[in-house]
């Protein structure tokens, strides 16, 4: 198995922490960005190795079965497949409300996570954005906390299967974590990073007092073992940073979060 992104976080995070809860063995590599604007440009990112043009990828063979390897693109494609590779032995299907559930989690993530991600784009060469200053600072917050409000009601409720639940034993392969929670994960986590005075984590935190069980999800997952890990390493090199441009990094919000204090 094989896992192509960029050299930030975002859409691959979802997939990684899969990936790493299940120990799974797999491959990670960067494209720079130069890099793939010229694949782009040359019309050399398509199929079979970029489907659609798009970034991630997951590339997999069929073992025993033999023929060529598969190629993934889009971070919901990727994840339902992952879903169900790496299901613990014994898992049944869910019911179809429950499905529905996650479904709508997981599509809504993803949304919120294109959206951000797409604000952050910004290239070194244009002005710096405004999108976390005042007046606009609070038009994205309202629409981060519309979207934590409905997670946290979800949270809150009693479904099965859950969005979340213990981890496995340490001997049995596979992995429970949920494609939503993982990509719910990544938001929360970026939206810390965006929104350190409003939504910061950890205890005493914007995110504990608001949504508290948003952050008790960021920490569980996030206290997973394999995934701790991952993260004490500094998430592969690439911690804090979520674009291609100085405005897209973690740095970069907390200079806006400062000014933004000075403006009030």
């Amino acid at each position: 198995m094989h896992l192509t992104y960029l050299p930030q976080r975002g859409r691959a995070d979802p997939i990684l922490l899969l990936l790493l809860d299940s120990s799974t063995q797999f491959t990670h590599s960067t494209l720079a960005y130069a890099e793939w604007d010229a694949l782009k440009s040359s019309g050399q990112a398509v199929a079979p190795e970029y489907p659609f043009s798009k970034l991630p990828t997951f590339r997999f063979g069929h073992g025993a079965r033999g023929g060529n390897d598969t190629t993934l693109a889009e971070t919901a494609a990727i994840l339902g497949f992952l879903e169900k590779k790496l299901a613990p032995v014994g898992t049944t299907a869910s019911p179809p409300d429950a499905t529905a559930r996650l479904t709508m989690i997981l599509s809504s993530s993803l949304e919120l996570l294109a959206h951000l991600l797409a604000l952050t784009s910004t290239t070194t060469t244009s002005p710096p954005p405004s999108f976390l200053l005042p007046p606009h600072r609070s038009a994205l917050l309202t629409t981060i906390t519309t979207y934590l409000t409905s997670l946290e009601h979800h949270l809150s409720s009693s479904f099965f299967p859950p969005l979340f639940s213990d981890p496995l034993p340490l001997a049995q392969p596979g992995t429970n974590l949920t494609p939503a929670a993982a990509t719910a994960v990544t938001v929360i986590s970026f939206v810390q990073d965006l929104f350190p005075s409003e939504l910061g984590g950890g205890n005493g935190g914007g995110m504990e007092e608001q949504f508290p069980k948003c952050e008790e999800l960021r920490r569980e997952v996030e206290g997973r073992d394999k995934i701790r890990e991952w993260i004490e390493g500094g998430r592969g090199g690439f911690e804090g940073v979520w674009g291609r441009s100085e405005y897209a990094t973690k740095e970069w919000f907390d200079e806006c979060d400062k000014k933004a204090k000075e403006m009030v």
